[in-house]
């Protein structure tokens, strides 16, 4: 018998022995596995999942392990088939090109890691929620997002250091790394999983280890969206169709009953398997249900959602009878029969609306879109009485007021920590009616002060060169109009930090920094939209023949633009984001499509910037 056919045989016997294969020692895709055997990582993760596995399903993974990797020969042969004594040599002759059998060990990894991650799903939670959690929970620098598990005392921090697990009870990191680049998304309900990505590829990770158990291609956003301990849904971002992941399967199917813009989806209260999945036309409630041993979804009911709303800032009551969402004004979505209520409350315009632990309460946030220099404020919202109670945020060691559902409180983010709250420091409720009534004698007012202000400010414009400083007051706008016809054909890119690296503070001054943005020539004109919590000076860099439609200016505090020539300039508010996916970003992109009609196409942030690019091909 020659040497190499004698090996292959040793060779395909190691393969049987290792990968649980049972296509048979000398059966044609026996030999050509042992021929071209997959890469040593797929046989290290199948032994991790079946260590992982619970003993009574370890025998079905290996079946269905030994039938992918028959499946594998089988495609990649295209109809060859060797004999008894082929030589690994004469194989090999036979497959000068490998992608196929690259391809088809890609696709296996995939499963092992969507099995893997099915596993974790399902256990219990990794910390219990706490009865007396730690008043304070520390990150290591400032905490720039945080998340918490829906059914598990675990919270997932972004500082500006760090990506940290935090466990709740004792207020210690379970995880913690380096931060990563890109974006950190949701815990998975029992707190086990997370995930992280960036460039439309998503890693699925243990939060106790960080090891990524499956990586995830082509998905539009940085985030997968839990549904239950067996199934997540994401929007491809080649096609922008939804999918549904069945851990339990490994399987990734099209879902089209939701159709491709859904764009959040929340679980609905006292329910395992139905959910509310919002788009920015319709609300849907699903249901997920196994058949034939597969999951898949059911659509229950869809309706139509009429007077504009944000499905991406929608939260749930807590008594689960209420989805709501901000979009200038506050939207009720009744959870049970899908029906909607859109309560007015212009010209204070809203940016932010969470739960509270009383059902009947939302705590919201907003601003005169009138006013200058002047800030948010934040209300207690009765549903029942339709009253507003104002919120004393000078009482709060810091505005960024949060809610953590697993705990049913209040929590405000202080910097490197998150501190719980027993109660809201509050005033005297007012009825809705006389707040809007007072708000608008107030808008009305503040409409004259700015016609004088834009009146001296076109005075002077004859004394600034191109590329001299724009003050935000000076260009504030009203009407939507003019912007969204020169927004019509435009490429809307956005740029937000916190602050911009070069800052300095002086005592008692906010930070104040230079960000230079380089603006390419581009096919397209383009919407320049800049953000920031601390004062920045944009400076516009144009490449010859760049044209700048506009530039949207939003923040917290007062920012100026340099360079934008004839571009008109417009402040939006105070909304600030410097990382996709979270709130604050959510409430940026509502003010930017409700001034030009369109979304965000390109976002870029981070914690401090210098300079950026924008625009090109």
């Amino acid at each position: 018998m020659h040497r190499s056919s004698i090996k292959l045989i040793l060779a395909t016997l190691l393969v049987i022995v290792f990968s649980g294969c049972d296509v048979g020692i000398f059966s044609p895709e026996g030999k050509i596995n042992a021929a071209i055997p997959p890469a040593s990582e797929i046989t290290l993760a199948k032994n991790d999942l079946l260590a992982a596995a619970p003993s009574d399903q370890r025998k079905s993974l290996e079946q269905e392990f030994s039938g992918r990797l028959k499946l594998r020969a089988l495609s990649c042969s295209k109809g060859y088939s060797p004999s008894w004594l082929a030589s690994t040599e004469q194989i090999l002759k036979k497959f000068p090109s490998r992608t196929c059998f690259n391809e088809a060990d890609a696709d296996i990894a995939k499963w092992i890691g969507l099995r893997r991650t099915g596993i974790l799903l399902a256990m219990p939670s990794l910390r219990p929620i706490p009865a007396a959690p730690a008043k304070y929970l520390i990150g290591d620098g400032h905490i720039q997002s945080a998340v918490f598990a829906e059914k598990a005392g675990v919270a997932l921090f972004v500082t500006q250091k760090s990506l940290q697990i935090i466990d709740m009870e004792l207020g210690k990191p379970l995880f913690e790394e380096p931060k990563p680049a890109g974006q950190s998304g949701a815990l998975s309900p029992n707190g086990r999983l997370f995930t992280s990505g960036a460039d439309g590829r998503v890693k699925i990770r243990s939060a106790e280890t960080g090891a990524v158990l499956v990586e995830l291609a082509k998905l539009r956003g940085h985030e997968i969206q839990w549904l239950d301990n067996r199934a997540a849904l994401y929007n491809t971002s080649d096609n922008n169709k939804v999918m549904l992941l069945d851990f339990s399967t490994g399987k990734e199917t099209p879902v089209p009953e939701i159709g491709q813009s859904q764009s959040k989806v929340i679980r609905i209260a006292d329910s395992e398997n139905q959910f509310l999945v919002g788009s920015y036309r319709a609300i849907s409630k699903i249901e997920l249900v196994k058949k034939e041993q597969e999951l898949t979804i059911n659509l229950i009911e869809e309706k139509p959602i009429t007077g504009g709303w944000s499905p991406n800032t929608a939260n749930l009551g807590a008594d689960g009878q209420y989805l709501f969402s901000v979009n200038r004004d506050l939207m009720l979505i009744s959870t049970t029969s899908l029906d909607h209520e859109k309560i007015i409350f212009q010209p204070f315009g809203l940016q932010a609306a969470i739960p509270t632990a009383d059902p009947d309460k939302i705590f919201i946030t907003g601003y005169m879109r009138s006013s200058i220099g002047n800030g948010a404020r934040s209300f207690l919202y009765s549903i029942g009485s339709r009253s507003l109670t104002p919120v004393d945020r000078t009482k709060l060691i810091s505005e960024r007021v949060i809610y953590v559902p697993s705990l049913k409180r209040q929590a405000v983010i202080s910097e490197s920590k998150v501190a719980l709250l027993d109660e809201l420091p509050l005033g005297e409720a007012v009825t809705l009616d006389k707040f809007i009534a007072a708000a608008t004698e107030e808008a009305n007012q503040r409409k004259l002060e700015e016609f004088d202000r834009m009146q001296r400010g076109q005075q002077n414009d004859a004394a600034y060169p191109s590329g001299a400083v724009a003050s935000s007051s000076a260009y504030r706008l009203g009407g939507t109009a003019p912007l969204a016809d020169l927004a019509k054909d435009a490429q809307v890119e956005a740029i937000g930090v916190y602050q911009a690296a070069n800052a300095s503070k002086r005592s008692g001054e906010s930070r104040t920094g230079q960000v230079e943005v380089r603006i390419r020539r581009s096919p397209k004109p383009v919407v320049l939209v800049l953000s920031s919590y601390e004062p920045v000076r944009w400076n516009l860099v144009s490449e010859p023949g760049v044209r700048i439609a506009a530039v949207l200016l939003s923040g917290y505090h007062q920012s100026q633009v340099v360079g934008a020539g004839t571009a008109r300039v417009v402040t939006l508010g105070r909304s600030y984001a410097y990382q996709n996916g979270t709130p604050q970003y959510r409430a940026l992109e509502n003010e930017v499509t409700m001034f030009i009609g369109k979304r965000i196409n390109l976002f870029q942030g981070r914690y401090e910037g210098s300079s950026f690019s924008v625009g090109g091909s």
